[in-house]
Parts: C-alpha cells; sequence; structure tokens
C-alpha cells in the first residue's frame, strides 16, 4: 500500500551515472471492510546498508523497525542487510527471508564494487479457488533501467515516464537526464499518486547511488503542491542539511553532493 520508484539515469552535467529511488512515507490502518481508518505519515520505506552501498525501497506491508513487529528469522536478516558486509548473492537470499513475513515488492539500487545495479524482487499474486494470495517464490529482475510498485505505481508512472529522455551514452542507450530534473520528476510523480490513491501520501524521501556513493534523504518534502515549499528551497534546504550534518560528504552544490562529484 504504497509508491515505490526506482530509475537508472545518466546526469550530463556531471557525466556519471546514477540510480534515483524514491517513496512515499504513508502507512495505512484497515479493518476488514477495507476502509481506512487510521494514517501513519512516518514510515520510512527507504532503507539502506552504507557498509556496501545499498539502498532499498518496499512496497507493501511496513517493515519500517519503529512501525513493524518481527519475528526473529526477519529481524536478523534485516539486521544482517542494513548494518553488515556483505556480497550481492547475500543480499537476494536476505531479501527472501525477510519475505518470509513481509512479501512486499523490494526494489534495490546498490553500487558493490562499484558496479550499478537497479532490481527487483517481487512476489507474484496467484489466483484461484475465488481466492487471491501471494505466492511463496520471489521473482527477481536484475540489471532494470526503470521500476515502479505500489498501489500508486500507474499515478506515478504516467506523470514521470512521458518525461524521461533517451540518449545515447558511448554507444550504449540510456536515460540522460540531470539529477535535478528527475528529482523533481519524481517529486511530480509522487505527487500525482498521492492525489489519485488513498494509500500513498505524507511527504517523498528519495535515495541516489552512484558508482562510488550512495546517499538518503528523509522527508525531502511534503506531497502535497498546495502546501509543499517550492522546489528550488526543497533543493538549498537539503543541501544546507547535508552540509550541516554530513559535512564528510565533499561538493558545494547538492547534485555535487548526492552524485560524489
Amino acid at each position: 500500500m504504497t509508491t515505490i520508484l526506482g530509475i537508472r539515469a545518466y546526469d550530463p552535467n556531471w557525466k556519471t551515472d546514477y540510480i534515483l529511488l524514491a517513496a512515499d512515507s504513508q502507512v495505512s490502518f484497515e479493518h476488514r471492510k477495507g476502509r481506512i481508518t487510521c494514517k501513519d505519515y512516518g514510515c520510512r520505506k527507504i532503507l539502506r546498508n552504507p557498509k556496501i552501498g545499498l539502498s532499498f525501497a518496499y512496497a507493501g506491508e511496513a517493515i519500517d523497525p519503529i512501525i513493524a513487529k518481527f519475528n526473529e528469522n526477519t529481524k536478523t536478516a534485516l539486521k544482517k542487510l542494513t548494518q553488515e558486509k556483505i556480497n550481492q548473492e547475500d543480499i537476494s537470499e536476505l531479501i527472501k527471508k525477510i519475505g518470509l513475513q513481509y512479501r512486499n515488492t523490494y526494489i534495490l539500487g546498490s553500487n558493490i564494487n562499484s558496479n550499478l545495479s537497479l532490481d527487483t524482487i517481487y512476489y507474484p499474486f496467484i489466483f484461484g479457488n475465488n481466492n487471491t494470495f501471494f505466492s511463496k517464490r520471489a521473482k527477481i529482475y536484475k540489471n532494470l533501467f526503470r521500476v515502479f510498485a505500489g498501489t500508486g505505481q500507474y499515478f506515478a508512472l504516467e506523470s514521470i515516464v512521458p518525461q524521461l529522455t533517451i540518449g545515447e551514452v558511448n554507444g550504449e542507450k540510456k536515460y540522460v537526464i540531470p539529477t535535478y530534473t528527475l528529482l523533481f520528476n519524481a517529486f511530480q510523480g509522487l505527487n500525482n499518486a498521492s492525489e489519485k490513491d488513498i494509500y500513498t501520501g505524507g511527504h517523498m524521501d528519495f535515495a541516489v547511488i552512484t558508482p562510488n556513493r550512495c546517499t538518503c534523504c528523509w522527508n525531502f518534502a511534503r506531497l502535497d503542491f498546495n502546501k509543499s515549499k517550492p522546489f528550488s528551497a526543497l533543493l538549498k534546504e537539503t543541501e544546507n542539511k547535508f552540509k550541516k550534518c554530513m559535512p564528510h560528504l565533499t561538493g558545494e552544490t547538492l547534485d555535487e553532493i548526492l552524485l560524489g562529484c
């Protein structure tokens, strides 16, 4: 019950590849008749492991440690996934272990060994006997250029995809789009989803992954065009936040800080 997205692109200004993950922050609580009885806007749907350059977003049930109640297997797997130095093969296996309790859709951006990869792991629906349930077997797709998930994914997609420009870089086709522009497109897409999907809302969180840096920003912007600050002011505010709280991240401007250029 959410909207998350991942897009791999090339920034022509800084001449570097990067991955953008973005998500809303709403958790919806329902009773048996399907009505929303309560909403929480403080859920982190993007988590990261700074030791290996991994960020991942999830759609489905909340696995924010503040909200969720984990069994021991999930708790152990999530701790390894977010706090320990692991290899690429371990990531998928740990996600599958978490999936035994939370059969969500996961979007992963990583730069292990400086190799950028945008992947998704999800549990497909199975229909039968007048009932619908999740498969116990996960499907994995690797090295994607874009992926959207959650109840509001199509509203985000219809806003963002028409603005993506394909270009050729060193003989390879890529989305060629500056980081600021893609951030704004993601902001527009999540706002569109927030307006049309009752399960999407709160604020926008995002992560940027490059071959040598993995940076997360939580509570970037309120998902309400009428009440949110101008986008330029949001960028400047976030830039100042990074410079104050994370001075080891070198860079004069926000895109330089995020991309590590």
